[in-house]
């Protein structure tokens, strides 16, 4: 796939998210298990809510995965969901459309891409994933770097 990355300012997008770490080679099953906590809170406190939501702040190996869905509204978390929200700022951006297992490819497309126009990256990044498609190449996940 050929990625085309942009820059831009976003704002912070508030989430429920739950925390975790994986190992190697399970961080999309982590993160599926997180959402799912998050998910299971909200139904349950009657929040509405978005797109779900994998926020890294460094190495998903070493640091904690957030992963949760957006929400419209600020609530108190329990001793499993956590109120929190996507950075705010400067960002470059790109849109990958296909399978989960693929995204790897978005990633290495910022990073090299920041690398060649000399932007620095803070280590923080963040997918947001579309409604789902049993057709893999409907998927469509935008992935966010913050920018120092």
């Amino acid at each position: 796939m050929n990625y085309q990355v942009v820059s831009r300012t976003v704002q912070p997008q508030l989430l429920a998210i739950a925390r975790g770490t994986a190992p190697e080679g399970q961080i999309g099953h982590v993160v599926m298990k997180l959402m799912g906590t998050a998910w299971n809170f909200i139904r349950k406190e009657g929040i509405k809510g978005g797109h779900n939501v994998a926020v890294y702040r460094g190495d998903p190996k070493k640091v904690p995965i957030e992963a949760g869905v957006e929400v419209s509204e600020r609530f108190d978390g329990d001793k499993t969901v956590f109120y929190s929200a996507t950075p705010g700022g400067r960002v470059v951006m790109t849109t990958h459309l296909g399978s989960y297992h693929l995204l790897g490819n978005a990633h290495d497309a910022i990073v090299k891409h920041c690398q060649a126009s000399g932007q620095k990256l803070t280590g923080v990044n963040w997918e947001v994933y579309g409604h789902w498609n049993e057709d893999e190449s409907k998927l469509r996940t935008d992935v966010y770097y913050l920018l120092a």
